[in-house]
This record gives C-alpha cells, sequence and structure tokens, in this order.
C-alpha cells in the first residue's frame, strides 16, 4: 500500500509528508506537515492533500480533519468521477464552485435554481469537449446517474471513480433513507481500484465486504484543538437565550446556533425577537428547503448564496452540519437535547460543524449546551431478537409482495406499498428491512442500543 500512495505523489512533494503501512491490518497512515509555502502569495498556509497527491487513493479514507481537501482532489483528478454527497446542499454548494466544469444532479437549491433533468445528464456525459467528467450528485440521485451512464453504453464501472463523500451520514442515515443504503450497493459494483469513501469522523464497519478494503488515514503532524465551554442544564433553550445576550452585548461577530429542530429553532428564533434582542430581518433558520420547513419556518427561512452566513444570527439544522464551506468567523452555540435521540449531537457531529468554519483563525467561540434529562430506555434486545425481528418483518414483506405479484390488478402497486409498510414498520431506531437494487427485501444494518451506547451490526 505505501508503494501505491507514492506512486499518487506530485513530483518534490515527499518532505510535506511521511508514510506508514501495516500489511497485517491492510492500513497505511499518511502524516502531513501542518503548513506549506504558498507557491503563489509566498505566505505560509495550511496544507492539503492537493498539494501533495495527484488523486484520491481508494478505499476507505479517514481523513481525521474537516477542510483537508479530500473531495477538492478528486475534483482536480485527471479522471471520470463522480462524488456522491447525502445532501443536496452539499452537492450543490461543491457543484456550484465550477458550474461550467462540474455537473450536479439533484433538486433545485439556492445556487441550482432548478432540478437536474436527464437530457441534462446525458448531455453532460456524451460532451467530448469536457475530457474528465465531474458529476457531483446528490445521494438520492445516484441511480439516475447510473442509469444514463448505462443507457448511453458507458463501462462506469471501469470508466469512472466513485467517491462516498461524508460516509458517516450514510452509515447512521441509511435506516430512514433507503437511498444512501443503495449507494453502498452501487459502490460494490464498481472496480476496487475505482472507489473511495471518505469521512473526518469516521465510525466502524459492520458490513463484511469492507473487511478488505484497503484503508488510508491522514492527519497532521499537530493536532488542532478548540476550546469548548460546556453548559449542563435543564432547560437548553433559556440557556441558549442567555449565551446569544452575551455575545451580542460584547462582540460584533455574527452567531451559529446548531440544533437539529425546526420548530425549536422557530420558538427561539421567536423569543430572541420579543426579547428584543435582535430584528427579526438579523435571524435565518437554515434546513433542507422541503415545504413543510418552509411553512414552520416562516419569515425566518434562509439560504446560502455564498460562502458567507447570511445573517446576523443563523440556525442550522443536519442539513448544514457536514460538506458546507463558511468562510468566515462566527460564535458557535451547539445545542443537544438528550431527550430526543434525533437532536442530540455526538462528539463526531460537533466536530463536523465547527469544521464549517474554513478560516484560518478558526470560529471566535465554542459553547456546547446540553439537557441532563434523558429518557429511560423501555427495553434493551440482545442481537439475536433483533435478527429474529428483522426476519419476521423480510417475511412479512416477502408474503405481501407474492399475493400483489400473482394479481395482474394489484402487481402495479407493490412499489407504494413496500414505501408505506417500509414507514410504518419502524422508525430511525426500529427499521430493520430495506429493499436492495434487485429489489428483494432483507435485513439492513441495525442500531443496536444498549443502556446508552449505540453499536451498528450487520446481519445480512
Amino acid at each position: 500500500m505505501k508503494k501505491y500512495l507514492e506512486c499518487l505523489l506530485k513530483e518534490g512533494q515527499t518532505s510535506l509528508l511521511s508514510i506508514e503501512s501495516d500489511a497485517a491490518k491492510n492500513t497505511s497512515t499518511v502524516i502531513l506537515k501542518n503548513q506549506t509555502l504558498d507557491k503563489y502569495s509566498g505566505e505560509l498556509r495550511g496544507t492539503y492533500l492537493g498539494d501533495v497527491f495527484k488523486a484520491l487513493p481508494h478505499g476507505i479514507i479517514n481523513k481525521t480533519e474537516t477542510g483537508i481537501g479530500a473531495t477538492t482532489l478528486e475534483l482536480n483528478a485527471l479522471r471520470n468521477s463522480i462524488i456522491v454527497e447525502p445532501l443536496k446542499v452539499t452537492a450543490s454548494s461543491k457543484a456550484s464552485k465550477k458550474v461550467e466544469e462540474y455537473l450536479y444532479v439533484g433538486g433545485k437549491t439556492s445556487f441550482h435554481k432548478s432540478s437536474t433533468t436527464k437530457n441534462q445528464i446525458e448531455g453532460y456525459v456524451t460532451n467530448s469537449a469536457i475530457k474528465h467528467k465531474k458529476i457531483i450528485v446528490v445521494a438520492d440521485s445516484l441511480n439516475r446517474v447510473i442509469d444514463v451512464l448505462e443507457a448511453q453504453g458507458v463501462n462506469w464501472q471501469e470508466e469512472y471513480f466513485l467517491l462516498l463523500d461524508e460516509v458517516d451520514s450514510f452509515q447512521m442515515d441509511s435506516t430512514y433513507r433507503a437511498s444512501l443504503e443503495r449507494c453502498i450497493d452501487y459502490y460494490n459494483m464498481f472496480q476496487k481500484k475505482n472507489r473511495a469513501m471518505t469521512t473526518a469522523t469516521m465510525l466502524s464497519f459492520s458490513n463484511p465486504e469492507f473487511k478488505e478494503e484497503p484503508r488510508v488515514i491522514f492527519k497532521y503532524e499537530t493536532v488542532s484543538k478548540q476550546k469548548l465551554n460546556l453548559y449542563s442544564t435543564e432547560n437548553i433553550e433559556e440557556q441558549c437565550e442567555n449565551l446569544v445576550r452575551s455575545i451580542l452585548s460584547r462582540s460584533t461577530g455574527k452567531i451559529v446556533i446548531a440544533y437539529n429542530s425546526v420548530n425549536g429553532n422557530k420558538q427561539l428564533a421567536d423569543k430572541l425577537v420579543s426579547l428584543k434582542l435582535i430584528t427579526e430581518t438579523e435571524i435565518g433558520i437554515l434546513c433542507s428547503n422541503s415545504a413543510d420547513n418552509k411553512r414552520k419556518c416562516g419569515n425566518f427561512f434562509s439560504q446560502f448564496s455564498n460562502t458567507e452566513l447570511p445573517n446576523r444570527i443563523c440556525f442550522i439544522t443536519s442539513a448544514y452540519f457536514t460538506g458546507f464551506d463558511i468562510k468566515e468567523r462566527f460564535h458557535l452555540i451547539s445545542l443537544s437535547d438528550g431527550n430526543e435521540p434525533i437532536q442530540m449531537l455526538s462528539v463526531s457531529n460537533h466536530k463536523q460543524i465547527i469544521g464549517r468554519c474554513r478560516d484560518a483563525q478558526g470560529i471566535i467561540s465554542n459553547d456546547f449546551v446540553y439537557n441532563v434529562k434523558r429518557k429511560a430506555l423501555e427495553n434493551e434486545f440482545t442481537i439475536s431478537e433483533l435478527i429474529t425481528a428483522g426476519e419476521k418483518q423480510v417475511e412479512a414483506m416477502k408474503c405481501f409482495k407474492s399475493h400483489y405479484d400473482s394479481d395482474s390488478f394489484l402487481e402495479g402497486l407493490m412499489v407504494q406499498i413496500r414505501e408505506g409498510l417500509g414507514k410504518g414498520m419502524g422508525n430511525a431506531f426500529t427499521k430493520f428491512v430495506r429493499t436492495n437494487l434487485e429489489n428483494d427485501f432483507e435485513i439492513l444494518d441495525l442500531l443496536y442500543y444498549t443502556g446508552h451506547k449505540v453499536a451498528r451490526i450487520r446481519v445480512t
């Protein structure tokens, strides 16, 4: 693996790094210098992967740090690439940097005013003027890209390099977004030399197919550190109000409040305005731009138009926790509600949120507010019990399918029935069944709860 990585190095850049390999674990560690001399400005700046490498290596890539330039390296690599992002706002923002060279595939955003059409995908992949194709696609639309490539007779497993960016989101969110799980299916169809997945907050993999996948760890000689102020409270919204009041009284800097609750953000925004701490126009809620979210946010709904924060106070939900660059400093207040699993922030979540700031000096201040109250878990299940439950759900779904497929009137309704049953049979923490690329039912990766610890298991 070390020789392979050395082949990817740019000429004359060996002084910026060292490579250590562990053949037994199929893992290599690349240690980068924290700074390099910019050849244009002549000033010292952070070292990016693109300073050292010509292209990303294949396999599982643990960046360890946000903003290290892994996606940029692939965008500049002299090969065709499909880069998959878990969220459309991330995919759209990256594609907007070179609209003439990159193709965004997904729904409309503030950067792309309309959804990408099949004709646009076809026109791009057949455009001979673009030597190295760079398709940045939201996870929900990867199948559309693959379908077009196949229709054009493209051997995509060989002719394109697939990058799953921020793969920890795929791991954690696949239980309620089936498209993320299907992206892993496509990943396994690419040649091993033509696929990679990256994240700065790597989770362990339970999928047995990944055990043979090579691993590369990128890290700096000196690990970045950020002072963190912790606030344990029974009322996170009241503590947030106090912190906002304090920041506004002493600083003119912008404030980002990371809270994965659209309703909670709206209530906080209303409260800050009613207290006359700030005006309505100075507050924005940045979340996915669904019609329901726009309705909930009302006049507070906001979106990025560039890499600067659009409002003095910006509330962000998980749609903006990863993959988005903010090129200015800000005060960060992170809210973690222990009563609601979807509103709890892990260490990985928080690291990604801090990493949104791409200013060299980092964020101005870092406050983390968490709720001390916890709901007791009603039940604890063994892995074998979860597997049994999943097997029974698979049996039920297959039974339903056999009856519907045997009737000419009902067979066309199976897609809707499958989606409806899938939603009704579980939520983000209890859904066991997935539909694979062959439209067969199987047990997916499960979230196994024991106490307050979470483990991911593969039971297929």
